[in-house]
């Protein structure tokens, strides 16, 4: 079964958030850099997308590019506050649902 790029990027990102170790995760205070690696994550995927995902473009000229951006903002916003490694894949799977 072939993934598409954006089955690739759930389940890379899956993986890599299952190495990490637990603890270093319990709140938002014990790893204060969680929210900005959950932007920076979410701020990656356009551009891997357009480029390595065939119908990418083809959903962009769909609904615009000022409906991802929107799509982009609000996700990023949810991440600044995002409190576990759950609830950045919920917030990037939510994101990618968009594409």
């Amino acid at each position: 079964m072939k993934l598409s790029a954006i089955d690739a990027i759930a389940s890379a990102l899956g993986a890599m958030m299952t190495m990490l170790p637990l603890q270093a995760h319990a709140s938002p205070a014990s790893h204060p850099l969680l929210a900005p690696h959950c932007v920076s994550d979410l701020d990656f995927i356009p551009g891997f997308l357009v480029t390595n995902d065939a119908g990418a473009r083809d959903r962009l000229a769909q609904i615009g590019n000022k409906a991802l951006e929107q799509a982009l903002a609000d996700a990023s916003k949810k991440a600044e506050s995002t409190e576990s490694d759950q609830s950045c894949l919920d917030i990037i799977n939510d994101y990618l649902k968009t594409w």
